[in-house]
């Protein structure tokens, strides 16, 4: 839980008074996240050891799970689980706390194969590092910073019109050099220099992905608005535009809330500060 409090950026306390008021069963989720993980491996061929190695599960979870045929829910009659949309109360929702939450959703109800095929920003691989979301079988970013993630510019020789599925999540912030200094922002997340490094970046990642997908193939992209250069930039409502422009159709939204804001001191607050952002998906359609 502490694991989970410090990546949505609030405290144990709060988490805990969150899961309390939505009864949702994380026994059952983590043992189900578990059990999808081994089966997903085992699936590839992968030896108990290796599993555990690859997960960091212990050998014996990894037996139990790989002896399983289904993982039927057992839980407490007043509990709800967060992969089970049988009740209303677990319904897939446009919004949520969690990003991992919302990218599993998205796989539901828009990815058959249950895994993205491809990520195009990689990063350090956060959207997959607690092994809730399937790890995507290719993976690229600009600066490659984890093992088994290629430059991004290889990403060109993949075939046209062959992936299934393409998640894109690029940098969102726009700080020009001098407002670096004393950035908090800046230490966790990359950024642009202008406007028109950002829409550049934006149009050549959308234009990839197109490029890369099946017809009717999806593509969830990560955006967020920003206030920069003294101004609003509402980069949800262009990169809605760009892709448009280049023929997907946005198929369904997402909306990320964040409990809490990384805030650099002295600023003077001028507009509402942005606390949420969005997981556009749009589908390839010629």
């Amino acid at each position: 839980m502490k694991v989970n409090a410090q990546n949505m950026g609030i405290s144990i306390h709060t988490l805990r008074a969150w899961l309390k008021q939505h009864n949702i069963d994380r026994h059952f989720d983590s043992m189900f996240a578990k059990y999808t993980e081994v089966k997903k491996y085992q699936k590839r061929g992968l030896s108990a050891q290796k599993i555990a190695d690859k997960t960091g599960f212990a050998l014996m979870t990894v037996y139990k799970y790989m002896r399983m045929d289904s993982f039927d829910k057992q839980t407490e009659k007043d509990k709800l689980s967060s992969f089970d949309t049988s009740h209303s109360e677990t319904v897939i929702k446009s919004v949520s706390y969690d990003q991992q939450e919302i990218l599993n959703n998205i796989l539901k109800l828009h990815v058959p194969s249950g895994v993205y095929d491809c990520d195009l920003t990689t990063s350090k691989g956060n959207f997959y590092k607690y092994g809730v979301v399937p790890m995507p079988r290719l993976k690229y970013d600009k600066h490659p910073q984890v093992e088994g993630v290629l430059p991004l510019e290889g990403a060109e020789k993949i075939e046209d019109d062959s992936l299934n599925s393409i998640v894109i999540d690029p940098p969102f912030l726009i700080l020009q050099p001098q407002w670096l200094k004393n950035s908090k922002v800046k230490e966790r997340f990359d950024s642009f220099d202008t406007m028109e490094d950002a829409e550049q970046a934006n149009k050549y990642l959308l234009k990839l992905a197109w490029a890369k997908l099946k017809n009717k193939g999806i593509l969830v992209f990560k955006t967020m608005d920003i206030r920069a250069e003294n101004r609003n930039i509402w980069m949800s409502f262009y990169v809605q535009q760009w892709a448009n422009e280049i023929g997907f159709e946005l198929i369904d939204t997402f909306i990320l809330i964040a409990p809490t804001k990384i805030l650099n001191r002295g600023m003077h607050q001028k507009v509402a500060r942005k606390y949420h952002s969005y997981f556009f998906v749009f589908q390839k359609k010629k």
